[in-house]
This record gives structure tokens, sequence and C-alpha cells, in this order.
């Protein structure tokens, strides 16, 4: 008797929920090799690498700089006060983290130590080029992220952003914002309390801040996460708070009327920034962009929060600086761009997911890379060395200034063009506050460039204005003044006193060194004898007296702390006596 057949048990169907659980889990496990394929430490160092020698360059291009025009306000005005010298505005910005930063190297360095404040500008760029790079590999690996963080590392054309030690206000806005991006995206508590902070940086260091609230705020609300949106609202409000103190508002009706065509402009000026070039460049390029960018979005590509957040964060920067700067200044001056070109490159991250980095596209990548480099250089450099010859003019019209600090009104403005904000009594008060200046010596005036020691010469002879005292004989002799040279003029007679000069020919004049007090010059031609000096210069400048026809007059010359001597430019249309006069 055969057994009975066993009963067939058949497994029971899984659940529509497991068989989800296991797809994602599976899913999750693809991506995870994916991550994984994508982590090459090989381009993190790289970039550090790149970094490196950036910052390096960087620092020496912009090497012999000293305070550029407005920071000279925070010189002359910021250095002292309670809590409210860190609220007022500059130029309608709420700079509190800039002030901090100015304040402190103030009582550290003072002015000698510039390059330190040029220091802390360089860093915050090299923390943007790191936070692009983070933001990026999460999308892209590490390779792809490489060139987008390479792009904004070697944004040379935003020369003002990376070698004016000011721009840490413009800068500083664009690293908070980035960090926020980078703190979001690893959605934790922590991360969005940290990010919140971040975003309290960026708007506590220019209005470049205020474009990340409707950028993050809206890429909140895309991924459905109304809960986080503390994190903007939180760092906003207190904004708002100091706004309602503080605030000041550029927008005028003309600067809103001419705002689209700056706004356009604007962004293809950035455009034309990360390809190392400018606006006319920009233009074209913006349009081949938007294009490739619209194409992409009509593939089955999804759009990103973060695309959609950035592009806002875009769009509110361009909108908001054009309503208020449209009629002040042009939409592709050098520090409107970074913050633009960097919200470019994190939106065209989001249209590139899944993207493969193989040997032949990195190389065109770094080809074009190195392009673009090379052309944005050459507008840093070019730029650089104009920024270097106007720092070497404020610093000798500042060492002239201070060797006649007695004579000199507190009103008075030794360079009214390049740092129009410097008064000689601020800057007293200043230099005694810090204990330092910004002021060449005497000597290195004498090594300044020919454009410098004329600025010097300048403020000397405005200040101390060398006059006229008619004479018939010099008081308190001095040894004769030394005859330099002479275009048709020669010494026809000496004395240990005196010089008398004689013509060999029509518009002859005479080049001498003076003496500490002056000359006596007697002018027996028939024809007045004009005058003219300088100290540092290799050119005299006319000064406003002359010697009429058969008269003695004395050129008095003030004394001041340095030895160095005046020299003095005559004609010798006749006959000229010149006898050194003593202090």
């Amino acid at each position: 008797m055969t057994p009975p057949a066993r009963a067939q048990t058949k497994p029971a169907a899984p659940s529509t929920e497991s068989a989800i659980a296991r797809g994602h889990a599976a899913l999750k496990r693809r991506m995870d090799i994916d991550w994984a394929a994508r982590r090459d430490p090989r381009a993190v160092w790289t970039l550090a690498v790149l970094m490196v020698i950036v910052g390096v360059a960087l620092m020496y291009t912009a090497r012999g700089t000293t305070f550029f025009f407005d920071e000279w306000d925070y010189v002359m005005n910021r250095f002292g006060g309670g809590i409210q010298s860190f609220l007022e505005p500059h130029n309608e910005h709420f700079s509190l983290v800039p002030l901090v930063i100015y304040k402190t190297l103030f009582h550290l360095v003072g002015m000698r130590g510039y390059p330190l404040y040029r220091l802390v500008v360089v860093l915050m760029h090299l923390v943007c080029v790191g936070l692009v790079f983070d933001v990026a590999r999460r999308r892209i690996g590490d390779w792809p992220a490489l060139v987008a963080a390479t792009s904004i590392l070697c944004l040379f054309t935003a020369w003002q952003d990376l070698l004016w030690a000011f721009q840490m206000g413009f800068v500083g806005s664009a690293m908070g914002g980035l960090a926020a991006w980078a703190l979001i995206d690893r959605d934790t508590r922590a991360c969005d309390i940290a990010a919140g902070v971040a975003l309290g940086v960026a708007l506590s260091c220019s209005g470049l801040g205020i474009p990340f609230v409707p950028g993050i705020a809206l890429e909140l609300a895309w991924q459905r996460r109304p809960r986080r949106l503390w994190l903007v609202a939180v760092p906003f409000a207190l904004y708002l708070l100091w706004y309602s103190h503080y605030g000041v508002s550029m927008v005028t009706s003309n600067s809103v009327i001419q705002s689209p065509q700056w706004i356009a402009g604007m962004a293809a000026a950035a455009v034309g920034a990360l390809a190392g070039r400018d606006l006319d460049w920009g233009v074209p390029l913006t349009v081949v962009l938007i294009v490739l960018a619209v194409r992409r979005l009509l593939s089955d590509i999804r759009v990103s929060p973060r695309f959609v957040g950035a592009l806002t964060t875009a769009a509110a920067f361009w909108v908001l600086t054009g309503v208020s700067r449209s009629t002040i200044q042009a939409p592709d001056e050098s520090r409107y761009v970074y913050l633009g070109a960097a919200c470019i490159v994190v939106a065209a991250v989001e249209l590139l997911p899944n993207v493969r980095a193989t040997a032949r596209s990195m190389a065109i990548a770094a080809l074009a890379l190195l392009a673009t480099t090379a052309m944005g250089w050459e507008t840093m450099h070019n730029n650089a060395l104009t920024l270097r010859q106007t720092s070497a003019t404020v610093a000798a019209q500042l060492g002239a200034l201070q060797l006649e600090a007695a004579r000199a009104p507190a009103g008075f403005s030794p360079s009214p063009t390049a740092a129009p904000n410097i008064t000689a009594g601020l800057y007293a008060q200043a230099v005694a506050s810090m204990g330092s200046s910004a002021a060449d010596s005497p000597a290195t005036i004498l090594t300044a460039p020919p454009t410098a020691q004329a600025a010097a010469d300048a403020v000397l002879l405005a200040l101390v204005a060398p006059a006229l005292d008619p004479r018939s004989r010099p008081v308190r002799s001095a040894p004769a003044p030394v005859f330099d040279s002479g275009a048709g003029a020669v010494v026809a007679h000496r004395t240990p006193l005196c010089l008398t000069l004689r013509p060999t020919a029509p518009g002859s004049s005479a080049a001498l060194t003076l003496p500490s007090g002056g000359a006596y010059i007697h002018n027996d031609s028939d024809g007045a004898v004009p005058l003219a000096m300088r100290r540092f210069s290799t050119a005299f400048t006319p000064i406003n007296a002359s010697i009429p026809v058969h008269t003695a007059e004395a050129l008095v010359v003030p004394t001041d702390s340095s030895s160095l001597p005046w020299y003095l430019e005559l004609s010798v249309p006749g006959p000229v006596l010149v006898c050194g006069l003593a202090r």
C-alpha cells in the first residue's frame, strides 16, 4: 500500500509592500555602487593643489596694494564706535561680518598689514570653490565636479572680488549661500540649523545674501518640505528687523525703467565671465546656453529643486541689483559677475545627472578651462597692474601728507580721485588710533613709479605753497644752490653763496638743487623768470610764481621732517643771480 502523497504547499505570494521595499533596497544598492564608483580621491587632491596654486597667485598678483576707495571709509569712520558702528549700512548694504573682520584686523595689524585683509577674501573665494565642488559631486561625481569647481576657482574676470579685500562682503555672501545649499543636502536637523546660520552670514555680509532667501525658500517648497522653511524665515526675519531701523533703498523710478536691459546685460556678463570673456562674448554664449538648457529640460530629465533654487537666486540677484544700480554703474562690473556665475554653474550641474566622466570628455573640459583661464588671467593681470599703480599713488600722496601734516587743513583731501574718503583730519585720527600708517616713507616714494612721485609732489606743493618774499638782499645766507643741469643756460660766475646764470640761446633754463631754506633770486634780465619745483618726481611742476623784470625776491621753502632737498627749475632770459637761503 503506497503512502499518500504529501500535499504540495505553494509559497505565499509576496505582498505589494514587501516587493516595493525590496525594489527600493535593490535600487539603493545600485545607487550606492554607482555613488562609490564616482568617488575618486585623486579629483579631491587635484582640486586642493589647484586651490593652493591659485591662492598663492592671487596673493602675489595683488602685491603692493593698499586700501582702495570704499575701504577708506572703514579706515576713516569705522575704527572706533560702539554697536552703532557695526549696524550702520555701507552703500545700503548690511556689512556686519566685514566690519567685524576689518575692526579686528585694525587692532591686530593696523594699516600696515593689508596683505592679511586680502588673505581673508582669497580664503573666502577658496571656500566657495570647495562648496561648489561639494554640491556638484553629490550630483555628478568627483571629476565632473572638479570641472565645475575649477570654473569658479579660475573666474579671473571677477578680479575685483578676488584681489580687493573690500569685496569680502560680496564673496562672503556667496560663501554663506553656497554653504547653506551644501548643508541642506545633508538633510539633518543639525545641518538645517547650520544652514540657517550660513544664510544669516550671507545676509550679514552684504545685500547679495538676499537673493538666496527666495532661492532656498522655493527649493524647499519644490521639495514639499514646508517644515524646513524656518531655516530661511528666521535669518530673514532678523535681517528685516535690521532693515526696519537702518535700511536704505537705492531704487528710483529711473533705475526701474532702465533695469530690464541692465538685468539682461548682467546675466550675459556672468556667462561671458565663465568663458573668460566680457559682455560682448556673453550675449551669444547666453543664447547658446539657454538653447542647450531648454533642449535638456525637454528630454526625460526631471527638473530638480536645486535647479529651480539656483536659477531663482540668480534671477533675484540680477533683478534686485538692476532696479537699484542700473543708473549708477555698468552691468558688467567685475564685482557683479561672481555670484551670477556661481549660480549658473550650480544650475548647470543639475542638468547633468548620470553624466559619465570619460577620459576624452575630461580632456576636452581641461582644454576649455585652460583657454578660459588664460583669457581671464590676462584681464585680471591688467587690472591688477592698475590697482597696484593706484595703491602706489595713494601711498605716496599719504606720505607727502604726513610730511606736511602740521600745515594740512582738516578737510584737505590728498587723493580726491583715487581715495575721496580720505581727509587730513580723519586720517590723522586713524593713524593715532591704530598706531600705524599706510603712507610711504620719503625713501620709498623715491623708488615709487613716476606717476606716484608726481602725485606726492602735487600734495606737497598744495600744502607748502612756496612763497615769494620781496627782498633787496638775502637774509640768513646759505651755500649757493647746486647747478644740476642747464638747457641753454650756464654758470657765468660762482661764489660760495651765489651763482650767476646766463643764457646761451633763447628759451634757456636751469635746474638747481636748493639749500634748506630756499633761494634768493635777482632777475637782472629784460624778461620775467617763471619757476617750477619738484621734490620726489623727476618732472618739475610749475608754481604760481615768477620773478618780474629787474626784481629781487626770496623763494622761501617751509621746513618739514624730511631732509630731502627741493629742486628748482627757472627760465634764464638774461643774467639771473641765485643765492642760497638758510632755514
